[in-house]
């Protein structure tokens, strides 16, 4: 995880924001495909969430108190869903999501880069 990363989410909520969440821009052309078809989004607009996402902790846990039982797919969608603003900060493409061997491969790849 670069540091700057996490810099910029711990400034952010120090400096009172809610919630924080670190994002880059889509790179990736996106479709949205429906019943009807598929249509090419506008990704201009777009961005991808990354972690460590950061909250004040009264924000957090009200939030989840206030969403019992909803179903969403990260701590900023609870926040957000309650009301609270969520603050983006940039992120880092080298922030990587591991969850499958080839995320893990690149993330290898990164690190033996920087040796």
């Amino acid at each position: 995880m670069p540091a700057d990363v996490v810099r910029g989410v711990v400034e952010a909520v120090r400096s009172a924001a809610p919630a924080v969440i670190p994002v880059v821009p889509m790179s990736d052309t996106i479709r949205q495909v429906g019943d009807a078809g598929s249509v090419v989004v506008n990704r201009s607009g777009l961005r991808a969430v990354q972690t460590p996402q950061g909250f004040a902790r009264d924000v957090l846990v009200s939030a989840h108190a206030a969403a019992a039982g909803s179903d969403y797919t990260d701590d900023a969608a609870v926040c957000e869903a309650s009301g609270y603003e969520v603050v983006l900060v940039p992120g880092s493409r080298e922030a990587l999501k591991i969850t499958e061997p080839y995320d893990l491969a690149v993330a290898e790849a990164i690190v033996a880069g920087r040796r």
